[in-house]
């Protein structure tokens, strides 16, 4: 993420979409549990988390219509709302 932020946050957001289109909880959690570790991880390294926050802003554009999806990322990240 450091050395290359962009090209991280774009494999991260392929990831995460593959996870998110099988379209169950379990998928959901997972997928919402990889946007908490990247978030820890930029905040420990007290890195900025505006490409982390952006990409939520998509991922919540794109899948608008996956409810139990749009929950979680509420709960867990209400500053992109």
């Amino acid at each position: 993420m450091a050395q290359h932020p962009q090209e991280s946050i774009d494999l991260y957001h392929k990831s995460l979409s593959d996870m998110i289109e099988k379209t169950n909880n379990d998928a959901y959690r997972e997928a919402t549990n990889l946007l908490i570790k990247i978030e820890k991880s930029l905040k420990d390294s007290n890195a900025d988390c505006t490409l982390l926050y952006d990409m939520i802003a998509v991922l919540m554009k794109d899948f608008k219509q996956k409810r139990n999806m749009m929950k979680l990322l509420r709960e867990y990240f209400p500053e992109c709302f």
